[in-house]
């Protein structure tokens, strides 16, 4: 039996950055790097189960992942971690 519907690594990257851009209040604006640029490397890392070194390398016209990580650490402030949380519980729940 043939399923009707496929699912595409393409599809599966494309819904999880939609997700995380909708949900996230990620605001990343620097010369090198954007919360686009960001979130792109995280996800590929994350679906290619690969590092972040590794997604960056792969993807074309993506800054370095030592930007991408400074820029992270400086957008992710300790405090807000609880915010950040209810936010990234909820991006999941839409899923």
């Amino acid at each position: 039996m043939i399923p009707k519907n496929e699912l595409h690594a393409a599809d599966l990257y494309d819904l999880s950055l939609k997700t995380l851009q909708f949900h996230l209040s990620l605001e990343i604006d620097g010369y090198r790097c954007s919360s686009e640029m960001a979130l792109s490397a995280l996800v590929k890392a994350a679906l290619d189960n690969s590092s972040l070194n590794a997604s960056c390398d792969d993807l074309e016209g993506m800054a370095d992942a030592n930007t991408i990580r400074e820029h992270l650490n400086s957008a992710l402030d300790v405090s807000e971690l609880a915010r950040q949380e209810v936010e990234m519980n909820a991006a999941l729940a839409t899923g």
